[in-house]
């Protein structure tokens, strides 16, 4: 029976947003950017119930509950999650030039890395690897290195592999899917490059705006962002490449990493700051100090945003205006290089060749 007809009064509650939005801000504590409450799809009924979620995962947060798993011989610079048939997966690429593929229901129950490793690459590149993308409802993904190369892979039933690779012309720092059929890699020597997937990677599309190397870059459907040594953002349309749709000089400083949010592209700076931009229009819509020394990289969840700095140092936000914090964690072994988050899930990468995994606790609602 519907709630509708169970109880009218109780549903003119839980259907009202206005009374969402009252828990959001009393309850939670949290005050939204209006901006993104213009998102497509925005529900503040979904978004109190993943701000609960998240409030409860960091609640649980102990950095001795987690795996620590000696995956690689060299530093690990990307990690990355996914869902497949709805369970969690990640991988993990090194400076060593390994991939591996880890089974998180598995790292639950051991730490060897024979076991809980579903895949395991050894000369997957001849240079660090610095990023990996994937792409959902699929088996493939992208990875980019230092050795200059862009390279498509497919995860079989026990390995990976490689189904095509493209020259970058120079360091590739980041890679990313631009919808179902395209991907972009930035590179050190201030280029970046359009891919197209479903054809051997062949290259569609090129350009150069910043003066100095791109650190960080995201994609959003046709637009891709990308962030250098030059204080610059820039934000380009795949379709046509000759200028930029927008770009902002940032007075704050360098970005090292970008993440999008729900309506918000989030700078995360080397001196600490934490500044919000439209995505449409990269105008400042707001900023806070995060009281770290600097951002290694940000990730916006949707519930909280999580920072990591060198100084072997995690912080965890609550979004929007008011930017309380949820976690704050400074005792880890090991230098943090990279870490991924997904339905509660905290993946981490070190300067030790390990992989570290905090599983989520069971009522956290995910």
């Amino acid at each position: 029976m519907s709630v509708r007809l169970v109880c009218k009064y109780f549903d003119s509650f839980v259907s009202d947003e206005r009374w969402w939005k009252s828990r959001i801000e009393h309850e939670a504590d949290i005050k939204l950017f209006p901006i993104s409450t213009t998102a497509p799809g925005f529900s503040y009924a979904r978004t109190f119930s993943l701000l609960k979620s998240e409030e409860r995962r960091w609640g649980y947060w102990d950095i001795k509950e987690r795996k620590s798993i000696q995956g690689h011989t060299g530093t690990v610079d990307s990690v990355k999650m996914f869902l497949n048939d709805s369970k969690p997966y990640c991988l993990s690429g090194s400076r060593d030039g390994s991939i591996r593929l880890w089974d998180l229901e598995l790292v639950k129950q051991n730490t060897d890395p024979k076991v809980c490793s579903r895949a395991d690459l050894r000369g997957a590149h001849s240079g660090w690897i610095w990023s990996i993308d994937t792409q959902k409802q699929s088996n493939q993904f992208l990875t980019g290195s230092w050795d200059d190369y862009i390279k498509l892979w497919n995860i079989g039933e026990s390995e990976i592999e490689e189904l095509a690779s493209a020259r970058g012309n120079g360091a590739v720092t980041s890679v990313a899917y631009t919808g179902e059929t395209h991907c972009a890699a930035s590179t050190y020597t201030r280029k970046t490059i359009i891919l197209d997937v479903k054809n051997s990677l062949n290259v569609v599309g090129e350009y150069c705006f910043h003066t100095g190397p791109i650190f960080a870059m995201e994609a959003s459907g046709d637009y891709v962002y990308t962030a250098g040594e030059d204080n610059k953002v820039i934000m380009v349309d795949r379709r046509q490449t000759n200028l930029p749709v927008c770009s902002r000089k940032l007075q704050e400083g360098r970005t090292q990493w970008l993440s999008l949010g729900p309506n918000q592209l989030v700078c995360g700076l080397a001196k600490g700051q934490v500044v919000f931009l439209d995505p449409k229009t990269l105008l400042g819509v707001g900023r806070f100090n995060s009281e770290m020394e600097s951002i290694r990289q940000i990730k916006h969840t949707g519930g909280s945003i999580i920072a990591i700095s060198r100084r072997r140092e995690m912080r965890v936000f609550k979004p929007g205006m008011r930017a309380g914090t949820r976690a704050i964690e400074g005792d880890f072994e090991n230098e943090l290089v990279r870490f991924d988050y997904l339905n509660g899930y905290l993946v981490m990468g070190d300067g030790s060749g390990s992989v570290s995994f905090w599983t989520c606790p069971n009522d956290c609602g995910y």
